[in-house]
């Protein structure tokens, strides 16, 4: 637990089984709610096993089973996709996508700025952690529902001084 990744990629997998688990044992499970909880990893999915953001939401949409059913054999593959190591690569290509809902929104100056810092963590220069609060600020700045619903971009886990 002394590696700073590791111990991210421990406590995003464990805090992301343990909501999964609860809302797994709500009694009336429904679809819609498993697909929101998916929605929500769509990120922290893509910066451990993007190949696995698309495959698990077809297992989701696909599967004629109902929630209760197919929620076994989602949180095995979810659980599988965040075992795969989040890589420096990675997460630049997931920061790099959530950048893209910024595109129409944000200065020249602004995109700049966002880009360096990127490319500064891509580089080694900056912890992760700089690009997440920048792109919280913007996602907070243009109240984008979406990506404040991301556990990637999760303050719960920041507070944590994760994503180092």
């Amino acid at each position: 637990m002394n590696d700073p990744a590791l111990r991210e990629a421990f406590i995003d997998k464990v805090s992301t089984y343990a909501e999964l688990q609860e809302l797994i044992n709500t009694p009336r499970l429904k679809r819609g709610a498993l697909t929101d909880f998916h929605a929500s990893c769509k990120y922290l999915i893509m910066a451990h096993n993007p190949a696995q953001v698309s495959r698990l939401g077809r297992l989701l949409a696909e599967s004629s089973d109902s929630a209760r059913s197919i929620a076994p054999q989602y949180r095995a593959a979810l659980m599988r996709s965040l075992s795969t190591p989040a890589t420096r690569r990675k997460h630049t290509n997931t920061l790099d996508h959530i950048s893209g809902y910024f595109k129409k929104l944000l200065s020249a100056t602004e995109k700049r700025e966002l880009h360096d810092v990127i490319a500064g963590f891509h580089e080694g220069i900056y912890p992760l952690l700089a690009p997440l609060v920048l792109l919280r600020h913007y996602a907070l700045i243009h109240d984008d529902r979406y990506l404040l619903s991301q556990r990637y971009l999760n303050p719960g886990v920041l507070q944590l001084n994760c994503r180092n």
